[in-house]
């Protein structure tokens, strides 16, 4: 009787240990992946900031050299603005379509796409000269990196 009795105690003992290994694994696991999406959401910010920071200095830097007025700068902070809106409403649009959908959507709304300092200089809020003072920033669509981060005065 004292025999089936350490049986059960020690395979007791032995579920129950593997069953806390099991949760304190989980756990870790989970909490490892939660710090690094924290450290990549914190990353991300930064980065925007800095982003952000740049765009408004390099706007400051062409109203003081009286390349465009202080109503353009904001006229063209606001276009920034709502084309970042435009951008993320269509990222939420197209995350749940598969790869193939995708492309498809991308190539049929590619001419909506349009440069924003063409687009500036072609409802009229900068002249053509001033948009290339101010440069379509670093490569092709600003450097992929976002519209007008670039800012880049020539």
């Amino acid at each position: 009787m004292k025999s089936i009795s350490l049986k059960t105690k020690i395979i007791s003992g032995v579920i129950t240990g593997g069953m806390i290994l099991s949760s304190v694994s989980a756990f870790a696991a989970t909490t490892k992946q939660t710090n690094t999406d924290t450290s990549k959401a914190s990353q991300q910010v930064q980065r925007d900031t800095k982003k952000q920071e740049n765009f408004d200095a390099n706007l400051k830097k062409l109203v003081a050299d009286k390349t465009i007025t202080q109503a353009q700068a904001d006229k063209i902070k606001a276009a920034k603005v709502a084309r970042e809106a435009a951008h993320k409403a269509e990222r939420e649009k197209t995350k749940s379509m598969t790869d193939a959908q995708r492309k498809t959507y991308m190539e049929s709304n590619k001419d909506k796409h349009v440069n924003i300092l063409k687009s500036l200089v072609d409802n009229g809020t900068i002249t053509q000269a001033q948009s290339d003072k101010i440069g379509p920033g670093e490569g092709k669509h600003n450097g992929g990196k976002g519209p007008m981060e670039g800012l880049k005065i020539k």
